[in-house]
């Protein structure tokens, strides 16, 4: 919807361009600095912002308010130009729109930020050989030599002791001589003392790795303790007891998966039933067989 008539208006016309020519994408927003313009002659608040989007060239066109309209209050006002490309930086800046210039565009108005950077010298072709410089002053040969090299004078010939070195091929003997030395810095003693020397170190080490190789084949069952002495109820869950001889064969075995038992060498076996009559002696005849069946008696009887 266009102003009131009699407000003077001035028509904003601009294109964006890329560097390589393309035209940029994105929108422009003109909104007056105060927010609000009352005009009392037409009874209309201006409020807020107008926004104009660019089109497939980059370019745009809108109308806006004078900034200097003898009608509108507060006087003196200036527009706060955004720019919001999407596919660039934008930026902000102000920008008066005077009436007695009905048309603007923006590339005659809109600030241009000074270059910024530094020089960068660039180097040429070498150019030809100059004419060569005299020669420079050698000065007194009789002072301007080395007048002694560790305290000696004439024709000088160091050996390393002479610089406090080890002679040639005693480096890695003195290494060795130095490693295997009790106490080559002089702070071993203290370290003795105060610290865990590498033989004590290399010591708790092995007896670290050797607990802990123990507690691992207590865990998979593959431990043999020459005793144990237990002080509190032992609970075998799910798993199998057995009691062997020295060569290893199982004597006595209780099976906590199968619910079974076998002592004296006998395969285990659930718990038997007894049947039968006293009376007639079946019932003797099949407690013994379950006995037998459990390992617990060796049944040699005869009918």
């Amino acid at each position: 919807m266009a102003l009131p008539p009699g407000l003077s208006t001035v028509t904003v016309t601009g294109t964006y361009k890329h560097p390589d020519g393309t035209p940029y994408s994105g929108r422009i927003i003109f909104r007056p600095e105060p927010d609000t313009l009352t005009s009392a002659v037409h009874d209309t608040l201006i409020v807020g912002g107008a926004e104009v989007v660019l089109d497939n060239n980059g370019a745009f066109s809108i109308s806006l308010l004078a900034t200097d309209d003898p009608d509108v209050t507060p006087s003196g006002w200036t527009y706060r130009v955004t720019e919001r490309w999407y596919d660039a930086p934008g930026r902000s800046y102000p920008l008066s729109l005077p009436a007695a210039t009905p048309a603007v565009d923006l590339a005659d108005v809109a600030p241009t930020a000074p270059a910024e950077g530094e020089y960068v010298v660039v180097t040429g072709p070498a150019g030809p050989a100059g004419p060569q410089g005299p020669k420079g002053d050698p000065g007194d040969p009789a002072t301007n030599l080395v007048q002694s090299v560790n305290g000696e004078q004439g024709a000088v010939s160091l050996s390393a002791a002479d610089v406090d070195a080890d002679p040639a091929g005693t480096a890695a003997a003195a290494v060795s001589v130095h490693v295997a030395a009790t106490d080559p810095h002089g702070d071993r003693a203290y370290a003795t003392a105060t610290f865990a020397t590498i033989v004590t170190v290399q010591a708790i080490d092995g007896f670290v790795g050797d607990l802990l190789t123990r507690v691992q084949n207590i865990e998979t069952g593959e431990a043999f303790l020459a005793g144990a002495n237990f002080t509190a109820p032992v609970l075998v869950h799910n798993s199998r007891v057995e009691v062997r001889d020295g060569s290893g064969t199982p004597l006595h075995r209780l099976d906590g998966a199968t619910n079974q038992a076998g002592f004296f060498g006998a395969a285990p076996v659930s718990r038997p039933t007894v049947t039968g009559s006293w009376s007639d002696g079946t019932a003797a005849q099949s407690l013994a067989a379950a006995l037998a069946d459990l390992g617990l008696i060796d049944d040699q009887t005869t009918a």
